[in-house]
């Protein structure tokens, strides 16, 4: 069935689709159908389509940012009051998937019948830095965690290099942050801004969050991972454990999963060896468990 068919810009960034607690299919992402000449404007929308097809929130869905920007990468979640939680990435000016100047993060929260409850936005602005990759956590009572990227503005120090870190919030059911400070996940100089490194987060159904990120503090790309407890406590050590100490080669792609009762966390990813005039390529894994060892050896399987 179609969605939508309004007008896009020619770079469109991902949408995001859950299936929530009553079968209902939330979608949002992103269209210009209000653009006009020489406005970057690209708005965020969100669709409710129930499991009989019928469009919940309208045929056309619902605008859910307020401000005239490029809006995209959207994503939502469902929190455990049965409400929805959506964030995006935004600029004063049209951005991509590696160039990402002035970029702030959004987050927002509709009802069930598709009203925002919050006056305002959560935002993440900040002159000296850019915000991106927004990541939603569903946590206990009505509240989320949202986790991030940021990297400092060096458009203005030629030759400057800026590098990705990782930080994380909880936010209560009004949009009020929960924790006194964000959660510092990764702070070294080993993520390059301009790249596709880019982590991923769930929850560990406990009320808090895995986090499994990628960097590359040498020429390889190495894989880490970080368990933070529903107040924001580190459980690993900080800037996480690798999970491979095999050198040489590349740890990237990777998948994971988490048996919150036994609380092991399983980790693969595609180990890559580039030699002079060939590439090779396997899969590899490792069990992490509750005090961060490498179960299944320190190179892995």
């Amino acid at each position: 069935m179609l969605i939508s068919d309004n007008q896009t810009k020619t770079w469109i960034s991902d949408y995001s689709m859950i299936s929530d607690s009553k079968n209902n299919s939330i979608i949002v992402f992103q269209d210009s159908r209000y653009t006009g000449p020489g406005n970057p404007e690209s708005d965020v929308f969100a669709y409710k389509i129930n499991s009989y097809g019928n469009f919940q929130w309208g045929a056309n869905g619902i605008k859910v940012n307020k401000d005239t920007m490029f809006c995209g990468n959207p994503i939502v979640i469902e929190t455990s009051a049965n409400n929805y939680v959506i964030a995006w990435t935004a600029a004063p000016d049209f951005y991509n998937d590696t160039s990402y100047a002035e970029t702030r993060i959004y987050v927002t929260k509709l009802d069930n019948n598709g009203n925002l409850l919050w006056d305002k936005d959560i935002i993440l602005q900040d002159d000296d830095w850019n915000f991106m990759f927004p990541i939603l956590i569903p946590s206990n009572d009505d509240t989320f965690i949202l986790v991030w990227m940021q990297s400092e503005n060096v458009d203005d120090m030629p030759g400057a290099i800026s590098f990705r870190y990782i930080y994380a919030q909880k936010y209560n059911s009004d949009g009020n942050p929960l924790w006194t400070t964000p959660t510092v996940i990764y702070d070294l100089d080993g993520i390059p801004s301009d790249g596709y490194l880019v982590h991923d987060a769930k929850s560990d159904g406990n009320g808090g969050i895995i986090s499994v990120f990628r960097s590359a503090l040498t020429w390889d790309i190495t894989t880490s991972v970080q368990i933070l407890n529903k107040d924001g406590i580190e459980q690993f050590q900080h800037n996480g454990v690798l999970v491979s100490l095999e050198e040489s080669a590349d740890q990237d792609y990777p998948y994971f999963d988490y048996k919150s009762e036994s609380k092991e966390l399983y980790v693969f990813w595609e180990k890559v060896l580039q030699e002079t005039n060939h590439r090779y390529a396997a899969i590899f894994g490792n069990l992490i468990n509750n005090n961060g060892e490498r179960v299944w050896g320190d190179n892995g399987k």
